[in-house]
């Protein structure tokens, strides 16, 4: 440091002089600057606070977003669950009904066969 700066009488505290009666460059007192810091040290506080609650209230919607995308994914897998079963069974029924089908179809031919040979029949009679 050079010794000019050093001994500067703008700077120096004279025996007696409170440091807080002393001039900056910028001509304010070292009380007056303690002041300007404070504040700046609170407004930077009150800004810290608001995004600490902001950051709070984030996190909570993150939480509740969370909780509610495992309740949902819950009821899709209860879902996927109760259509696969009703896929099974629909499969089961679609067959009994085409057995069922084959077996009517099979049967009503056997009907009128039976029918038509009692008509050849009653028509070679009378």
């Amino acid at each position: 440091m050079d010794r000019d700066k050093l001994l500067d009488p703008k700077k120096t505290v004279w025996y007696g002089e409170s440091a807080t009666d002393n001039k900056d460059n910028d001509g304010m007192t070292y009380s007056a600057l303690k002041r300007q810091q404070n504040e700046m040290f609170e407004d930077q506080e009150k800004g810290l606070d608001a995004i600490s609650k902001a950051l709070n209230r984030t996190k909570n919607v993150g939480l509740r977003i969370g909780q509610e995308v495992e309740e949902q994914n819950e009821i899709i897998d209860n879902l996927h669950l109760k259509v696969g079963n009703t896929e099974e069974k629909i499969a089961t029924v679609t067959g009994n009904t085409k057995g069922i089908a084959k077996k009517a179809a099979t049967g009503s031919m056997w009907v009128i066969i039976i029918l038509l040979f009692i008509a050849i029949i009653l028509l070679i009679i009378f």
